[in-house]
């Protein structure tokens, strides 16, 4: 299992390649820099998004019915898996749309992910989280914040980052951001 450590010198390569220096970060241009297409699809609910290979090609399929923040961060977890993940040794379950029936599938993401039981789930989580909330350009941001955070800066973060207030709480506690719980 790779550290967070490892996991968050990698994402600031990848930012450092594609020169991007503030929030929010562009993860659509990521994908295709790194050779994926992002394709938005009609999926269940409980399926979030999934990584497949079509002609030998990466793609990225998100539940285009899904909040513009959870569908970020579903391609964003979706680029972890392509930056750590795909070997093919992993098959988890395919992305079932009439698109991609044809596909060799390799991720998908669901309600299981965020459980923390696989690893690639969990790096590729934490990848996501580093990707949308990069900790460098995140403590810029919150320099001049009152300590502890209050949930209104929260809120604001969250903006200016799209992501879910959520995904912004959880993203803080993991870097030693201390919250106001009030």
């Amino acid at each position: 299992m790779r550290t967070p450590k490892e996991i968050e010198r990698r994402v600031k390569e990848i930012l450092d390649e594609q020169g991007i220096k503030s929030a929010p970060v562009d993860v659509v241009a990521i994908a295709e820099a790194l050779g994926a297409e992002v394709r938005p699809e009609i999926a269940a609910d409980d399926v979030s998004g999934g990584l497949y290979r079509i002609e030998g090609s990466p793609v990225i399929g998100v539940n285009a019915a899904h909040h513009p923040n959870r569908q970020r961060f579903t391609i964003a977890h979706e680029i972890g898996h392509l930056v750590f993940h795909d070997h093919g040794e992993f098959v988890d379950h395919g992305y079932p749309t009439e698109s991609t029936l044809e596909a060799e599938p390799r991720f998908m993401r669901s309600k299981l992910s965020s459980r923390a039981t696989d690893v690639s789930e969990i790096e590729a989580n934490r990848f996501a989280a580093s990707l949308l909330m990069p900790e460098h350009l995140l403590i810029k941001s919150a320099r001049d914040l009152a300590i502890p955070v209050r949930s209104e800066a929260v809120e604001d973060l969250a903006r200016q980052f799209k992501v879910s207030q959520q995904a912004m709480t959880f993203r803080l506690q993991n870097i030693g951001v201390p919250l106001d719980q009030v």
